[in-house]
């Protein structure tokens, strides 16, 4: 709740409401033991994860685009198809034309805003006050839009991350039986 409110004031300003949806799914990872510390900390002080350490060690491999969230994709080998990218730079021989129209256009339009401009500063102002109410009153619609939104975000980046790791414990299980086993059979080897 305390990231839908934070969201919601800071949506004030452009692009705010993306930090406490950050710090959000960070305090997720970190309730679920998967990282111990926020990014930046383990970045600062240098230290890893002790899950992320632990998984690390089981040498898996898990198909890139089955990860639906980035909280393991440093942890393990991810496998992905190769695919030939055929990129197209296109031909310059439009460009040139399109320079000439386009200085062509700016030349005549300065000459038309010179003209215009004395009536459009008078309509400027007297739209002016309206125009802030209305912006007010947007403000406030898309601070509460932004606050919702977050807290559908969160709420999302929570059942990925669940799906996650129920992707990742299957290969893990796997490899805990077969090392199981291994041990178990080299035992009963030396005891015979």
């Amino acid at each position: 709740m305390k990231y839908k409110i934070y969201a919601g004031v800071a949506a004030v300003v452009p692009f705010a409401d993306l930090i406490p949806r950050y710090l959000g799914r960070e305090e997720i990872r970190q309730v679920f033991g998967i990282n111990n510390r926020s990014r930046f900390m383990a970045w600062w002080t240098g230290k890893k994860d002790e899950l992320k350490e632990y998984l690390e060690n089981f040498d898996i491999e898990i198909d890139k685009d089955s990860l639906k969230t980035s909280a393991f994709k440093s942890t393990f080998k991810l496998r992905a198809p190769a695919i030939a990218s055929n990129v197209n730079a296109g031909t310059s021989v439009l460009l040139r034309p399109a320079a000439t129209v386009g200085i062509a256009g700016v030349s005549m339009s300065d000459d038309i805003l010179r003209g215009v401009s004395g009536g459009v500063t008078n309509t400027v102002r007297g739209l002016s006050i309206p125009l802030i109410a209305a912006g007010v009153v947007l403000t406030a619609a898309m601070c509460a839009c932004s606050a919702v939104s977050n807290g559908k975000q969160m709420y999302n980046y929570l059942n990925r991350l669940c799906d996650d790791i129920i992707l990742i414990s299957e290969p893990i299980a796997m490899k805990i039986m077969d090392d199981n086993n291994d041990t178990c059979e080299i035992f009963l080897i030396r005891n015979e």
